[in-house]
């Protein structure tokens, strides 16, 4: 009801002559199809235009037509305002000026089907290689900038990321495909799609199965102290090159089911991985990562009344994670003559239901009030033993345990209004209960005007919070002290915006700023700090860090761009950028922001050339110097330069090969390392992740004739 109300006041056709109409109804029309629709920012669909933030909608096609890999890429490369890292064992997201260290993008909500996918015990790569879902499958990924925890509770701080996998009906039928890095990795992956009837209902399946396997690229690292011997002589990390480190197994399957009112996502995955740790021995045979998942989502929606109907959401979710490393250094291992390994294991279980009624009081989505409530049961079990690596015989006793139930509860509220053809008002406000800390309320109010054909003024003010994971809040060693009561951090963010539609083309300005408080860091204990700790009776020994509410971060900026399509969508473009100044306190000290580029954005264009030719594609995205991370420590400040990521792809049918397609993509990266850390980092000189500056990758897909 909402759309088409808003297809018909956009449209305005009761305003045209007859001798006009039909050509300015075609136009109109063909503008408003080319605006894609939202469903992310207000739980209800809605044009980009509309939702009470900044979006980006990107398609099943773009991802194919630009050679898209991974969540990471897509949205550094397709969407306005995200910057994503790739690390060698997970992948980091940063939005308008702001990245948090070691984060792995937990200050981003990610939605399956708008089902939570972020764990309570804490996020491990949930935007790379891991995610659990062939894109190929996907119908198209919402990215929502902003402050989102009004609808959706914790973790909504930069954002909402909502992957929705296709439906049965725009699947139809089976293919396979396999892609391949040359020479470092093969994804083979299969899929299918179907319509049928299900006890007399109609239903529509899709399932999407994958298989990675990973060996490369391998880098040099060059040495490093990182401590002592059992003999007393120094311990050198690096110096060679990781062969065993660049290994990686992976497997997923998804499914999901739409039969009348019920819609079910299942997924499944599991992935052996490398694990590089600051104190573990340099590119161990043994230091593994294996990561396993299984979740289960459930949506119904009941039309009671033509006024009044629920939405209902069901889930359930178990994750388990075992990190192992091997470690001689004597500061971790004081054991003469011995190897230690640590296994480090967690398991995270959650359930929950979400019931939403949506009040539609005028029929025609003019004044629409949304209220929901949504309860989560969860359980966290995790401990760290320590081992002797030859014999296998246990250490000490367990360390790090955590055998933790609580129960969490949100309710909200939520009110649209078109008062007028020309503006849209919406307000709303989410109340957040958890034991550990006081109440939380994430308020938003957003209004857009529309004054003249085309044209869009948008104002949003909005807060959101992120809660402390269970490691934040319960993990402990005799050397790691357990926090005290920790308080979740928060944000807050003004802003406002300019866009004009014309055709299919789009051009847009906002500006923003933004503060967080109280973000989680690791307190590093110094030795007069650690020394009055072990005095106040608070330790038995003295300790290395503690998590605690250290920092807080203002930043101030814009977002501008512009994208569209010519020649009936053969010719697509798009360009945007986004410049932030973002500063960092903690400890009565400001600067810079660590990692986080204070300019940066992407390109893309793509041409379908006729006939049976290809079509080409190019995108890019870029990066200002970023200072490396801890960059206080070292002398001088240490950066890593500007850099350029370019991918070039042309994809298409095989000629005379009915159903066979292929697609080819090239890769380079101008910079060589990432501001992020690596290894014991005790070394005057700072050691950097690396780079893999250029790849080729090559794809083909059948799909059988139905």
């Amino acid at each position: 009801m909402r759309l088409r109300a808003l297809c018909v006041g956009l449209i305005g056709v009761g305003t045209l002559t007859p001798g006009r109409a039909d050509a300015q109804v075609d136009q109109d029309l063909s503008a408003l199809l080319d605006e894609p629709v939202v469903t992310t920012a207000s739980s209800t669909a809605e044009t980009g235009t509309s939702a009470p933030a900044t979006s980006s909608t990107i398609t099943a096609e773009d991802l194919r037509r630009y050679g898209i890999h991974t969540l990471q890429e897509a949205v550094s490369f397709l969407a306005v305002g995200v910057a994503g890292q790739h690390l060698l064992d997970d992948d980091e997201l940063g939005a308008r000026g702001v990245e948090i260290s070691s984060d792995a993008g937990n200050h981003f909500l990610l939605l399956i089907d708008g089902h939570k996918v972020n764990e309570p015990y804490q996020s491990f790569d949930l935007f790379g290689r891991f995610l659990g879902v062939p894109l190929e499958i996907v119908d198209h990924i919402e990215v929502v900038l902003g402050p989102g925890s009004v609808l959706y509770g914790s973790n909504a701080m930069l954002g909402v990321i909502n992957v929705v996998t296709a439906r049965g009906k725009t699947l139809q039928g089976a293919r396979v495909g396999v892609y391949a890095d040359i020479a470092t990795l093969v994804r083979p992956w299969a899929s299918f799609g179907s319509t049928f009837r299900l006890f007399g209902v109609a239903s529509e399946l899709t399932v999407g199965v994958e298989y990675l396997h990973a060996e490369g690229p391998k880098y040099y690292f060059p040495s490093e102290l990182a401590g002592l011997l059992p003999s007393g002589q120094e311990l050198t990390w690096g110096g060679a090159v990781a062969n065993n480190s660049s290994r990686a197994d992976s497997g997923a399957i998804v499914t999901r089911l739409i039969t009348g009112h019920f819609d079910v996502t299942l997924r499944a995955q599991g992935s052996v991985s490398p694990v590089w740790s600051d104190f573990g021995d340099f590119d161990s045979p043994e230091a593994r990562r294996t990561d396993r998942g299984l979740s289960i989502g459930i949506k119904h929606e009941a039309t009671l009344s033509s006024i009044v109907r629920v939405n209902t959401r069901l889930y359930a979710a178990h994750t388990d994670h075992d990190i192992v490393d091997t470690v001689t250094n004597v500061d971790f291992c004081p054991l003469t003559n011995m190897t230690c390994r640590f296994d480090t294991r967690s398991q995270s279980r959650w359930a929950g239901v979400e019931v939403q009624p949506v009040f539609d009081w005028f029929r025609d989505g003019r004044f629409v009030t949304m209220v929901g409530v949504d309860a989560t049961a969860r359980g966290v079990l995790a401990k760290v033993d320590a081992f002797d690596d030859v014999t296998g015989r246990p250490i000490s006793s367990s360390v790090g345990v955590i055998d933790h139930s609580d129960l969490i509860v949100g309710a909200y509220g939520q009110q649209i209004w078109i008062p007028a053809r020309w503006l849209e008002l919406n307000g709303g406000a989410r109340f957040d209960y958890d034991e550990r800390f006081a109440g939380v309320v994430s308020p938003r109010v957003a209004a857009t005007v529309q004054p003249w054909k085309g044209g869009a003024l948008k104002g949003i003010f909005s807060e959101a919070f992120r809660a402390p994971t269970f490691y934040e809040s319960y993990f402990s060693t005799p050397f790691v002290p357990l926090p005290g009561p920790l308080r979740p951090e928060k944000t807050r963010s003004v802003e406002g915006s300019i866009e004009q539609r014309f055709a299919a083309q789009r051009i847009f300005f906002g500006v923003f700023h933004t503060t967080m408080t109280d973000i989680i860091q690791n307190f590093q204990f110094d030795p007069l700090s650690a020394a009055r700790f072990l005095q106040q009776g608070r330790s038995t020994v003295l300790p290395l860090y503690q998590e605690r509410n250290l920092e807080s971060i203002d930043s101030t900026g814009y977002d501008a761009g512009i994208e569209g399509s010519f020649a009936e969508h053969k010719f697509t473009y798009g360009l945007s950028g986004t410049t932030a100044y973002a500063r960092a306190t903690a400890f009565g000290s400001t600067g810079p922001l660590a990692v986080a580029p204070r300019t940066f954005g992407n390109a893309r264009l793509s041409y379908v050339l006729p006939d049976a030719w290809p079509t080409l594609a190019l995108a890019a995205r870029w990066m200002s110097s970023r200072l490396v991370e801890n960059y206080a420590t070292y002398a001088g400040s240490p950066s890593v330069p500007a850099f350029i990521e370019l991918r070039a792809t042309v994809s298409g049918d095989v000629p005379f090969a009915h159903g066979l397609s292929y697609r080819v993509s090239a890769n380079y990266v101008s910079s060589e390392r990432t501001p992020f850390l690596v290894g014991p980092t005790l070394d005057r000189t700072p050691s950097l992740h690396p780079v893999d500056p250029f790849r080729v990758t090559v794809g083909l897909t059948y799909e059988f004739p139905q």
